[in-house]
């Protein structure tokens, strides 16, 4: 009879224990599926946003750290950027690492600021664009993005 005692519960830890295991690897499953949709989503918008900027003529972009190297990578280098601190100034060398980037746009009559519309830095260009004639500038909105291309260089 001791034996029989000892087998039930065993029996009932092992299945809540299978049980378990199987809702952790369903939860992961579910989890990674709105992953993929959301970087699929993703993916989509920066596509967008390199294809309107192409559309323009924008190839010398000013950008957002992770915006600049996604631009470039995925645009196979049709595009170049720097890197911007949140007060719009050109980002150490350690965020721009790729110095003929950098050369390339201080080169360049016509470029582009690139920035989410969320970001540190498109509330700093929207401040110092207060100042500032609409004539000077103009504005193009890309889904998540503000792009500004002014007649003039701010650094």
């Amino acid at each position: 009879m001791t034996i029989q005692r000892t087998k039930k519960p065993l029996f009932i830890l092992r299945v809540i224990l299978l049980c378990f295991i199987l809702f952790v690897y369903a939860n992961g499953t579910i989890g990674m599926v709105k992953d993929i949709s959301f970087s699929q989503k993703a993916y989509q918008k920066q596509h967008e946003l390199i294809h309107n900027l192409l559309q323009i003529g924008a190839t010398h972009v000013y950008t957002e750290y992770w915006t600049c190297y996604r631009i470039a990578f995925e645009s196979n280098e049709k595009i170049d950027c720097v890197s911007l601190t949140s007060s719009l100034h050109i980002a150490s060398h350690r965020e721009n690492r790729y110095p003929p980037y950098t050369t390339n746009l201080k080169k360049a009559s016509d470029f582009v600021y690139v920035f989410p519309i969320s970001s540190p830095q498109a509330q700093t260009m929207a401040q110092k664009l207060k100042l500032i004639n609409k004539k000077y500038y103009t504005k193009y909105t890309f889904d998540d993005y503000f792009v500004y291309r002014l007649n003039f260089r701010l650094n």
